[in-house]
């Protein structure tokens, strides 16, 4: 089931996240673990990150406050016709992340159909898509909890 805005910012109210944070400034919004899990589980992202051609900046990863050269994790392949296309180099992106990068992928309503639901089921409108922010929430790269949080842009 996707959750509504309701769900998302509780325990703080809509109407506050309104007038304070929406548009303003981020929010963190903890709760239980496996909150957001039917908003983006780490298979829906592996899905999204194997039937995608993502490019920098669409897709980029953070570490420190700094946004780390694209090169480090996006290859190039080209196609049957010759054209480049963006690969992503799985064993850098998944060091990278093991060390605590940040995976940040804008528009991912287009590209995971529970963000998209949420999005078309807000009765406002929210901008040009959101953005999803992931991070692994143990050390070790078999762990399986994403924490992150969906903001609009």
């Amino acid at each position: 089931m996707t959750p509504t805005l309701a769900d998302l910012v509780a325990p703080v109210e809509v109407s506050q996240f309104l007038t304070t944070t929406w548009g303003r400034t981020h929010q963190r919004f903890a709760g239980r673990h496996g909150r957001f899990a039917d908003l983006m589980t780490w298979a829906e992202l592996n899905r999204v990150l194997r039937q995608h051609r993502l490019d920098f900046p669409r897709l980029r990863l953070a570490l420190d406050g700094e946004v780390l050269p694209a090169h480090e994790y996006i290859g190039q392949a080209r196609t049957r016709r010759g054209e480049p296309v963006p690969r992503l180099l799985a064993a850098p992106l998944a060091r990278r992340l093991h060390d605590g990068a940040t995976l940040v992928l804008d528009a991912v309503d287009e590209l995971a159909e529970p963000v998209g639901d949420l999005a078309r089921g807000w009765s406002m409108n929210c901008g040009s898509g959101f953005r999803s922010t992931c991070t692994r929430a143990g050390e070790r790269p078999t762990d399986s909890t994403c924490t992150g949080m969906i903001t609009t842009r």
